[in-house]
């Protein structure tokens, strides 16, 4: 027998979180009973997705249960509380008959069948990002698979025997399917930029023919025009890579499964990669046994380091050119002035560095601040007073009560992630001491 709670309830056994430690046990999900053979109940709390198939029905085998938490879902055995995950994210389900099954939708993306002996098949992936127009029938799923490269659906066919594909819009890189790469097309026709060359063109010929311009004069305008262009399509780059490095670094602020919720709400596939590997190039939270250590991100002290070596080699280049090139007395004071301000943005740099260098690390007895010379301060949890963020200033405070505080910047952990932790340890080990 199983039944699923509207909450979990005050009384009775304590919840059997899955996955293990999300939420650290104290945050609530889907709630389901379930009752072992000889009659006992037990509880299950499970990680709840962002959207997708949401339901609790019986496995084909008749003897485990199947959860969908809207998207991920779990194989669960009664008896022995084993929960399996056997996909990420379903967004679709579909009952077979003739023998029973249970087919589902994986992400858009595949298929996989459920029957008595468990997953019988999973289909290879279908699609670029998305299905549409899926049409069950006794033998085959039919639907289309849209692909970015034609910008066009295209109709596919899953057999329900054994999973087998035909059409579809995906296909494996070279690395995966150990295919020679196909001859390279060209890029789809763009309407925009073909009539902004034309409309140039055209302004152009009127302006040269009419205004008749010197040589000089032409050449400047067209420089400026130029200068402009590029100028605009440097700063969309910038502005574009920036906007991606601030959501990546947002995204270093919460726990794996939450940062996995997030970047499973993006709808694009490869958006969702590349944002993971970015995430992954920075670096997150480590856990070892119950200590879980943050730090800043690797690739800030690489990009630091970089801008300190780049200052002090501009510094050097531009008093090199000072003493050597015959200038006057102003200009070598100029010149001069440039450098050390470049030496005090390396120095600026050198400081940054060092700093990030620091690295916390919160445990159930206290938070400690581990600095690269080796000085380590720490704030006993029991000794802890108050917990105050700074959002003006980037950073949260903790304070205990002799006034001695550490922070933590906003960028290296969120103040929600943090008040969950700090909850955690204050509620199980306010009372003990290192």
């Amino acid at each position: 027998m199983l039944r699923r709670l509207p909450s979990l309830p005050g009384t009775g056994p304590i919840a059997i979180t899955i996955p293990l430690g999300w939420g650290h046990g104290v945050r609530e999900g889907v709630v389901v009973e379930f009752q072992r053979a000889d009659g006992s109940v037990w509880l299950a709390n499970f990680a709840p997705g962002p959207w997708g198939v949401d339901n609790v029905l019986a496995h084909p085998n008749g003897r485990d249960v199947l959860v969908a938490t809207g998207g991920p879902l779990w194989s669960v055995n009664p008896t022995t509380e084993e929960a399996t995950e056997l996909a990420p994210a379903v967004v679709g389900m579909w009952t077979l008959a003739n023998p029973p099954r249970l087919l589902f939708n994986n992400q858009d993306l595949n298929f996989l069948c459920i029957g008595s002996t468990g997953v019988e098949w999973t289909s290879p992936r279908i699609s670029w990002d998305g299905f549409r127009k899926l049409r069950l029938s006794d033998a085959a799923m039919d639907g289309e698979a849209w692909s970015p490269i034609d910008d066009v659906w295209k109709p596919f066919r899953v057999n329900l025997t054994d999973g087998t594909v035909t059409g579809g819009s995906y296909r494996p890189p070279v690395e995966e399917s150990g295919a020679m790469p196909s001859i390279p097309r060209m890029p789809p026709f763009n309407k925009t930029v073909f009539l902004i060359g034309i409309g140039y063109a055209v302004v152009n010929a009127i302006f040269t023919v009419t205004v008749q311009p010197p040589p000089a004069l032409e050449f400047s305008i067209l420089g400026v025009l130029y200068a402009a262009v590029l100028l605009w399509i440097v700063f969309w780059r910038v502005a574009s890579a920036w906007r991606v490095r601030s959501f990546v670094r947002q995204l270093r602020r919460f726990d794996a499964a939450e940062r996995t919720r997030i970047l499973r709400e993006i709808p694009s596939v490869p958006a969702q990669a590349l944002l993971q590997r970015l995430v992954d190039e920075h670096g997150g939270p480590t856990t070892t046994g119950a200590i879980e250590r943050f730090q800043f991100s690797a690739v800030d002290q690489r990009q630091l380091a970089f801008a300190m070596w780049a200052s002090v080699g501009a510094a050097i280049a531009i008093l090199v050119a000072a003493l050597t090139l015959g200038l006057s007395t102003g200009q070598r004071i100029v010149m001069a002035g440039s450098a050390a301000a470049l030496s005090l943005g390396a120095v600026g740099f050198r400081w940054l560095a060092i700093n990030r260098r620091r690295v916390f690390e919160l445990s159930p007895f206290a938070i400690s601040e581990i600095h690269a010379n080796g000085r380590i301060r720490r704030l006993n949890w029991g000794g802890m007073a108050s917990l105050k963020n700074r959002p003006w200033l980037g950073r949260i405070e903790f304070y205990d009560r002799r006034g001695e505080h550490i922070a933590i910047p906003h960028s290296v952990v969120g103040i929600e992630r943090l008040v969950e932790l700090t909850l955690s340890h204050v509620s199980e080990g306010a009372d003990h001491r290192p």
